[in-house]
């Protein structure tokens, strides 16, 4: 048996750990496995930051990412993110969903330690992020802008409502429905008035049309639903005279939702006219005229759960919430980046914005979609400019001379649709007087997918735009379904070949003063219990912390050599 340098025994919580081979301030002498014997070449490798060459890239930094609460221990991972890495990537503990706490406060106890453990270590720390759709505490924002509530006096009688349960998502919104039919069809050509009351268990929403019996219709806009009974009012034009039931589509909602006070009356030079809906309180304790098909459940509510007459509740306008929300996107960025001042010098302010379907020109939207608990959608409410007031607010509070970036994951797939949006949007966050000083390239990729070709032509569009250019989250798989269990020394060599080929097209194509760095998002292979790419051989080490063939194709790409 030979001998093999490791650092730490395994701890699977830790996402990024240092070489098994060669650090030796850091490691332990035990027996290596004769199954090893074939990787003894990777043991005359050096600490992966050696292998920058610091006088042709004296800007560039070589990133890894961490866990705030592994780095505070200052065990295995604050020692081998010091030993190969330049500057260190929060992977969760510097986003707002981590930071605000349910009354709103900003906790940044373990951030400020981080900051200050870093500096001691003598390692940069990477803003991520500021404003995403994501890892929100949406709880919070949501309450900002939920109706006022005013009590307009004492009501222990709330009644009825019509109660739907949802209890998996459909594959799309119309295959599952409820309805009421009219005793008559409607009038082709008016402008027809749908109010009701609406909440849920749970952050949403439902898609209502008038349909005829051949299934054509007239869609009203979509309803988002909220935690409180909030008030619809909305109109649609009746377009054929075979219009007789009101649809009412929630395949995408998951969970609980109450309906009341349903109303649709034909409108006549803006007068409401007769309401169509007879049975729309639900006061007799019926569903009468109601139907619903689908997978949902639908019933008549407890008494008592019904919309209560003694409470007003009124909605804020779009232009009331868009100003509380700049206010609150204002009030995080000025209270973090206080904190993180004056160590942290680079900021991803905006994360992800771009759709991925069917138009990567224009941003994401939340808009007809079951939300998860933690995303929120803040363009749905500040339109597009609120990068532009990200990006304002970032500049007005931060260091004199920090770097700020936008960030984006597929902008090396091919066809590249997602990268020219992203470039436009770029474009008119500056007309607006913002001021991009990065692009982040997220690349998570997968061997077996991978587009040598676009990867080198999405390096030659960023490098054109004269930002800063980070590769900000690297990692690299196999193939979909390909485990840390099962893959082959194959296509180990195929991985190395790629993370090589990754380095090697971002030192070419990206001119050095644009040159920001390298970021490795798993420097270790995902235990199988992650939430990101959950037991793939994605990393340079293995959970062992055993370099793996990747650790040589890097180090070699980022010294220029095959």
């Amino acid at each position: 048996m030979k001998f093999y340098k490791i650092i730490f025994p395994v701890i699977t919580a830790l996402m990024v750990m240092s070489s098994c081979a060669n650090d030796g301030s850091l490691g332990y002498s035990v027996t290596e496995p004769d199954s090893l014997a074939v990787l003894d070449y990777l043991k005359a490798y050096q600490p992966l930051k050696t292998y920058v060459d610091r006088t042709a890239n004296p800007n560039f930094k070589l990133g890894a990412g961490v866990s705030v609460s592994d780095f505070n221990a200052m065990g295995a991972s604050y020692r081998l993110s010091c030993s190969n890495f330049d500057e260190m990537t929060a992977g969760y503990e510097m986003k707002e969903g981590s930071v605000v706490q349910s009354n709103g406060r900003l906790d940044t106890t373990d951030v400020v330690t981080f900051l200050k453990n870093a500096k001691k270590a003598g390692m940069s720390v990477y803003g991520h992020n500021l404003v995403w759709h994501a890892n929100q505490n949406a709880t919070y924002l949501n309450s900002l802008i939920a109706p006022d509530t005013i009590k307009s006096g004492t009501h222990d009688d709330e009644g009825y409502a019509y109660k739907i349960m949802n209890p998996s998502v459909a594959d799309f919104d119309y295959y599952v429905q409820f309805c009421y039919g009219f005793s008559s069809t409607l009038t082709s050509g008016t402008t027809y008035e749908l109010k009701f009351m609406v909440k849920g268990t749970v952050t949403g929403s439902i898609s209502p049309c008038l349909q005829s019996s051949d299934y054509s219709s007239d869609g009203f806009s979509t309803v988002s639903i909220t935690k409180d009974w909030q008030s619809v009012d909305i109109t649609t034009q009746v377009t054929a005279a075979t219009r007789n039931k009101l649809i009412i589509s929630l395949g995408k909602y998951v969970g609980t939702f109450y309906i009341d006070n349903v109303s649709l009356c034909p409108l006549s030079s803006g007068v409401a006219g007769s309401n169509l809906i007879s049975n729309g309180d639900f006061e007799t304790g019926s569903t009468s005229g109601w139907g619903g098909w689908g997978g949902a459940t639908y019933g008549i509510s407890a008494y008592g759960e019904g919309y209560n007459p003694g409470v007003t509740y009124v909605v804020k306008t779009s232009d009331e919430k868009n100003q509380i929300l700049t206010t609150e996107m204002e009030r995080y960025i000025k209270g973090m980046m206080t904190a993180c001042n004056p160590y942290v010098y680079a900021w991803d302010v905006v994360n992800e914005p771009m759709a991925d379907y069917p138009d990567p020109s224009q941003l994401k939207t939340g808009v007809g979609q079951t939300l998860k608990s933690d995303e929120f959608y803040w363009q749905d409410y500040l339109g597009k400019d609120y990068a532009v007031k990200a990006f304002k607010f970032a500049r007005k509070y931060g260091n004199t001379n920090d770097k700020l970036f936008i960030n984006e994951y597929g902008l090396e797939a091919t066809g590249q649709a997602k990268l020219t949006g992203l470039i436009n949007y770029i474009n008119y966050i500056e007309s607006q007087g913002a001021t991009v000083d990065g692009i982040g390239t997220q690349m998570h990729l997968t061997v077996a997918s991978a587009d040598t070709t676009a990867i080198a032509e999405m390096f030659k569009k960023l490098a054109a735009t004269g930002k800063l250019i980070k590769i900000s989250e690297l990692d690299i798989g196999i193939a979909d379904g390909v485990l840390t269990s099962a893959v082959t020394d194959a296509q180990l060599q195929a991985q190395a070949k790629l993370y090589n080929f990754v380095a090697r097209a971002y030192f070419k194509y990206v001119p050095a003063a644009q040159r920001y760095g390298i970021t490795i998002w798993s420097p270790l292979d995902s235990p199988k219990t992650s939430s990101w790419r959950g037991g793939e051989p994605i990393g340079l080490w293995t959970l062992q912390y055993d370099r793996k063939r990747a650790y040589a194709g890097f180090a070699d790409g980022l010294a220029g050599k095959y």
